[in-house]
């Protein structure tokens, strides 16, 4: 992180990186949305589908806040980073 006049500036290899964690999370994330699917067609009922998703997105959230950890981000740089990876 670099600092300029006032304002946090986020460096965009760190970005990068965020934004290559994302990208492996995105691909975990369909191959879950494909075995949802397959459940769903396997008689999962609707409200057993919407229940996964909150699953997966819970655990997107947590993954997202360890990676914040491991990098030590105050709130302001995580703000930061995910307005710029939006």
């Amino acid at each position: 992180m670099k600092r300029k006049k006032g304002t946090l500036e986020v460096d965009t290899a760190f970005l990068k990186e965020i934004e290559s964690w994302r990208v492996l999370l995105a691909r975990h994330m369909a191959l879950r949305e494909s075995s949802a699917d397959q459940d769903l067609a396997n008689g999962k009922t609707v409200h057993e589908q919407m229940t996964l998703q909150r699953q997966i997105h819970a655990a997107d959230r947590q993954i997202d806040q360890l990676i914040y950890q491991l990098y030590g981000l105050t709130a302001e740089e995580i703000n930061i980073v995910e307005q710029a990876t939006q």
